[in-house]
């Protein structure tokens, strides 16, 4: 297959990202073998990809999460987390192919093209899996992710042998697919607008704090006999099954339909406790306040000094009333996830800014830092992190020479914080940031790993 022109291989890279949307590891992994073989020339900067160390850690990576949509709870906790990978995993399969020109166009294409296909693709899993999962209680779960493993594979050769093709077969499923959805909601808002019947509010309300109940008792049994276990969670998923039964077609049901639905709802109702209702209660009222919490959080451009002030002083009075209500373990895990993830988002800005910088260069890397933020072209200014194990954050940059191998980097990092950042033009490892941190995270033994 001959590569080279810009259109052809942007469809490459779109048809890659959105093998992405399936799987975020095995589009990976074919991109690895196929520059690794020669059959996909890799775009500068991410000759990595075409090595055999890559090959080793993402066919381990594709193998742990496939295997993982086999265990029910590793399973959910994919979910949680795959559409933002797979967005990750689509920029950076983009990235990897499509070749040198404006930067402000090459990452427009990739941030949007890129990582929007893997984005909608991941969407339409998700929307998918839903329907599977209330259709079969979660049985056909397996199956459906070994179907998105085979989708994942075979688009990714798709996508190197017939690009234009599968741009063209994603494009008319996305229009398809839109349409339908759009429809079906527009149909359900509609439907929503008509009711008039009070009780049926009631009646949903209830219903969905049976899906609350039944969800609980499924997914956090601690029992200790196996069977019972199991009993309890197919007990669940079946109770769940009749109150989404009972939901279905409610909007079309006359009086005397809802008026037994109602004695049912009332039943459980009486079934489900005083305990179990006020826990629904009070996880709903909590998620409002977590939305309006973020909403206090974040600026508008409408915000003044006495604005910030005003807000600053309510975010401290929440934190206060909730000093002594929360498990502290818990919150300290929390805390340095979200740091961790913060940490990760910097370093990533900065490799950025470092490509970005070495495509308008034609092939030369900063000799510092500051040529990065010199007129803010690439970085506004150096990302300053608090690293696990510090109690500030720091930006300052070491700068190195001397270091040949990974191991020879390795033993600069002093865990004074800050970067590290290899600036000798006779090392292969030119161009490398890591941080300075050898503390371990919540996910890796030690911090400056990040980069490998």
């Amino acid at each position: 297959m001959i590569y080279g022109t810009i259109v052809f291989n942007v469809c490459v890279g779109v048809g890659l990202s959105a093998a992405c949307g399936f799987r975020v590891f095995a589009p990976l992994l074919v991109v690895s073998v196929a520059g690794l073989t020669g059959h996909l020339p890799l775009s500068p900067g991410f000759q990595w990809l075409a090595s055999s160390q890559a090959v080793i850690v993402l066919s381990i990576a594709t193998l742990f999460e496939v295997l993982g949509y086999f265990i029910p709870w590793v399973d959910h906790a994919l979910d949680a987390i795959a559409t933002p990978l797979a967005v990750l995993a689509g920029v950076l399969a983009a990235a990897s192919v499509i070749p040198d020109m404006n930067p402000v166009l090459k990452w427009s294409l990739i941030v949007i093209a890129g990582g929007g296909s893997a984005g909608a693709v991941q969407a339409s899993t998700v929307v998918l899996r839903a329907m599977s999962t209330a259709m079969t209680g979660g049985l056909a779960n397996p199956v459906f992710a070994i179907g998105e493993f085979a989708a994942a594979v075979l688009v990714s050769i798709a996508a190197m042998l017939i690009p234009v093709v599968v741009v063209a077969a994603l494009f008319l499923t996305f229009v398809v697919f839109g349409k339908k959805l759009y429809r079906k909601f527009a149909n359900k808002r509609t439907a929503t607008r008509d009711r008039t019947d009070k009780g049926e509010y009631k009646m949903t309300s209830v219903i969905l704090a049976g899906f609350f109940l039944a969800q609980a008792a499924g997914a956090q049994t601690v029992s200790t006999n196996p069977e019972k276990k199991m009993e309890i969670q197919e007990t669940a998923g079946n109770v769940n099954t009749m109150l989404k039964a009972m939901m279905t077609g409610m909007e079309k049901d006359g009086k005397e339909e809802l008026a037994k639905k109602m004695e049912v709802v009332k039943a459980v109702r009486k079934a489900m406790g005083e305990e179990n209702l006020l826990r629904l209660e009070l996880a709903t009222e909590l998620q409002k306040m977590q939305m309006a919490i973020q909403y206090l959080g974040y600026r508008s451009p409408q915000d003044d000094a006495a604005g910030d002030a005003n807000r600053l002083e309510t975010l401290k009075k929440i934190e206060k009333a909730l000093e002594g209500s929360v498990d502290q373990k818990q919150l300290r895990l929390m805390k340095e996830k979200a740091e961790s993830g913060r940490v990760k988002g910097a370093l990533s800005s900065i490799r950025s800014a470092i490509q970005i910088f070495y495509g308008d260069t034609e092939g030369t890397f900063p000799k510092d830092f500051a040529e990065l933020t010199q007129g803010a072209k690439y970085l506004q200014m150096v990302p300053s992190v608090m690293p696990p194990g510090h109690s500030k954050s720091s930006n300052t940059v070491k700068l190195v020479s001397g270091v040949r191998e990974m191991a020879d980097l390795d033993k600069k990092v002093d865990d004074s914080g800050g970067w590290i950042y290899v600036n000798d033009m006779d090392s292969k490892l030119l161009g490398t940031v890591i941080i300075n941190c050898s503390h371990p995270d919540v996910n890796n033994p030690k911090t400056y790993m990040y980069s490998y």
